[in-house]
């Protein structure tokens, strides 16, 4: 009974919520303000830590040094069916914003065969970050981010949807020492070869950047 009270409260919660299409017509996302619960959480003290100001984008740890994903060379590989695949390609990227929300985006590397309709979803021909590229209301999965308990990491509640499925995730991240990095695993904790963590690098950029606001 206990399991079958817990399933229709879980079946009640997702069936409130509300969602629109942004605007790429592919991604659809949770507008019901009780899917962001948790914002009440975020306290400004935070920005000792996160810059708004900024873009975490993923990296990767080689030869003792940080390097953006997006600068790596384009890699082309083929599935089991002989297709290529591109999804080495994306690069993860965490847009905080100043009032407790945040956008998870992923780009790809930039090609010569892009079509319009697609042309927000990749870097430009140098592979760099563009003010059009952060829009909230075309892509992106959002989210809240607050302090946990003990205020060692920053919790981020990813709340997009795709696909039809609707995905509530927690994650820790954990801040370096200078703050400029953000990991999944905390200082000292190990992992192995086949459950890597995702780093973060801090990449400043200026005010032009951030006009699109996060109203969710």
């Amino acid at each position: 009974m206990k399991l079958l009270f817990l399933l229709c409260v879980f079946l009640s919660f997702f069936s409130c919520i509300k969602t629109i299409y942004l605007q790429d017509g592919i991604t659809y996302v949770a507008i019901n303000s009780k899917v962001y619960a948790n914002r009440s959480k975020f306290t400004t003290d935070i920005f000792s830590v996160i810059d708004t100001n900024a873009i975490y984008e993923e990296c990767i740890f080689e030869n003792e040094n940080y390097i953006p994903k997006r600068l790596l060379p384009y890699k082309l590989s083929k599935n089991k069916f002989n297709q290529d695949i591109i999804a080495d390609n994306f690069c993860l990227s965490l847009k905080f914003y100043g009032n407790g929300n945040v956008n998870f985006f992923a780009f790809g590397k930039f090609r010569n065969d892009i079509k319009d309709d697609y042309k927000y979803y990749f870097f430009n021909e140098n592979n760099e970050f563009y003010p059009d590229l952060l829009n909230p209301e075309y892509t992106g999965s959002r989210g809240i981010y607050y302090w946990d308990k003990n205020k060692k990491s920053v919790i981020i509640e990813l709340l997009g949807l795709k696909s039809g499925i609707m995905k509530i995730t927690k994650t820790n991240l954990y801040f370096s020492e200078d703050k400029e990095i953000f990991t999944e695993r905390e200082r000292g904790q190990t992992y192995n070869e086949y459950v890597k963590p995702h780093f973060f690098i801090k990449k400043k950029f200026p005010p032009d950047f951030f006009k699109y606001k996060a109203d969710w």
